[in-house]
């Protein structure tokens, strides 16, 4: 039997007539309300990681999107998807990078997402200067 109150969870499991093993979780679907996605400030030709750590239980899956499109990982794709959810950018490019990103996070509860404009900074010179 299962039953919700609320966000928590209470399985129990009978097993025969005079024994019964409680087990209370709490869950909740991913939600970034209060906590802060972006903005992300990242270095031309460095790597980049964007974070996407919303508040869910249990830890969610993650898809990250680029100006709406979106991104595939792995193999000589410029991007990689850590387990945390953190968007690796292998080389950043500032042609390329500085976009909207958005990260979507879902678990069997519910899905939410958040969208940052990334800012990508670069030098002009081999002098220390940089520019937007």
């Amino acid at each position: 039997m299962m039953s919700k109150t609320s966000n928590t969870y209470q399985v129990s499991f009978l097993f025969g007539p005079s024994f019964t093993l409680h087990h209370h979780s709490t869950a909740w679907k991913p939600t970034f309300i209060d906590i802060q996605f972006g903005p992300f400030h990242l270095l031309h030709g460095s790597q980049g990681r964007l974070q996407c750590n919303p508040s869910a239980a249990p830890l969610p899956t993650f898809q990250w999107f680029r100006n709406g499109v979106l991104i595939f990982y792995g193999g000589n794709s410029r991007y990689e998807l850590e387990q945390d959810g953190t968007l690796v950018i292998k080389k950043v490019d500032r042609e390329l990078d500085a976009v909207n990103f958005t990260c979507r996070a879902e678990n069997y509860l519910g899905a939410d997402s958040a969208s940052s404009v990334a800012v990508v900074f670069g030098r002009i010179s081999s002098s220390q200067s940089f520019f937007v």
